[in-house]
């Protein structure tokens, strides 16, 4: 241990810095090196070297995960997107986290106080980041089991289109005789009023016969993507060759990929919510002087927050039905 190296190592490592971390200042050789003795001056604490080993097999396994992932993806625009935002978000991540372990390492005032808050917080945002990411994937892969419908319908032979028009024909007929005009597609009083009799008939019928009604919708939705396909491709010149299906599923993928990528204008609209709260807080805690009246402002922030995005979200659903119901009984222009 005579070396230069060795000396330093020990310098760092070595019995003296073992003194000064015992209880006791008693030397305890529980790590020594291979070949080492008890009754040698100096002792090496070699536990560095065991973290060196743990870090490189971390980094090895997260980079063969990374790139099976990667491999995975590859096939898929939508997934390599969202794995990229994901890579995107980590390394924001990591540069911040970078930061703050420099200012921790170097500068002797830093509060870690603050630094424990302020990571805390961080990883908050990031989790959010990743968590929305996830749910993107999650959605995009429920839609995908619907949109697998589209491909189908479009696939479907004269013969086997044929079939279902003429059943649909004979479950509307029966539905008509059942209760008159239920079977009309288009109501002839096209005001409000008509339209909420028009409404109610369709639920009373739902109700009534729940069997018939749910057979005819299901047999109207292939009927009504061919027709809506032809116009689509009148409309806009195409051929009868284009695949639709393929165009509304590459048309969903923009839609989702727009919900998972977290712009600027979100982040700023986030901090400005922040600093709203954090203002009103500050007011609340200077007029009642009680730090508990602030804590309970912002749990009644909270829900009211969690409780809007629940409504708004009831709202959303019960606009895109509507939609889904007006698509499929609208007349086409011609």
């Amino acid at each position: 241990y005579k070396t230069t190296a060795g000396s330093a190592f020990v310098g760092y490592f070595g019995s003296d810095r073992s003194a000064e971390m015992s209880p006791h200042h008693e030397v305890h050789a529980h790590r020594l090196l291979a070949g080492g003795g008890c009754d040698q001056s100096y002792f090496l604490d070699y536990s560095m070297v065991s973290f060196v080993i743990l870090t490189s097999f971390l980094v090895l396994a997260v980079e063969a995960a990374r790139h099976k992932l990667d491999s995975i993806a590859s096939g898929n625009p939508f997934f390599y997107t969202v794995l990229n935002t994901m890579y995107h978000e980590i390394t924001t991540l990591g540069i911040v986290e970078m930061a703050l372990y420099l200012m921790h390492k170097y500068w002797e005032q830093f509060n870690y106080h603050v630094e424990a808050t302020f990571v805390d917080v961080h990883f908050t945002l990031f989790y959010t980041a990743l968590f929305n990411a996830l749910q993107g994937c999650l959605i995009r892969i429920i839609a995908g089991w619907r949109t697998d419908s589209w491909t189908q319908t479009e696939d479907i032979d004269v013969g086997h289109y044929v079939a279902i028009r003429k059943e649909y024909d004979r479950v509307d007929r029966k539905l008509k005789a059942i209760d008159g005009e239920f079977g009309n597609v288009i109501k002839s009083d096209e005001s409000y009023l008509g339209r909420l009799r028009a409404a109610c008939k369709l639920a009373k019928n739902r109700i009534r016969h729940p069997r018939l009604s749910r057979r005819r919708n299901e047999l109207l939705v292939p009927i009504r993507y061919h027709e809506l396909r032809t116009h689509f491709l009148e409309t806009n010149d195409l051929p009868s060759s284009f695949k639709v299906s393929h165009y509304l599923k590459r048309s969903l993928t923009s839609v989702l990929l727009d919900f998972v990528h977290i712009n600027a204008a979100a982040w700023i609209a986030l901090m400005a919510t922040a600093n709203m709260i954090y203002y009103f807080a500050g007011v609340l805690i200077a007029k009642t002087r009680n730090e508990k009246s602030a804590g309970w402002f912002l749990a009644g922030c909270f829900v009211v927050m969690v409780v809007g995005y629940i409504i708004l979200s009831v709202v959303m659903s019960m606009k895109m039905e509507k939609i889904y119901s007006q698509t499929l009984r609208m007349k086409l222009s011609a």
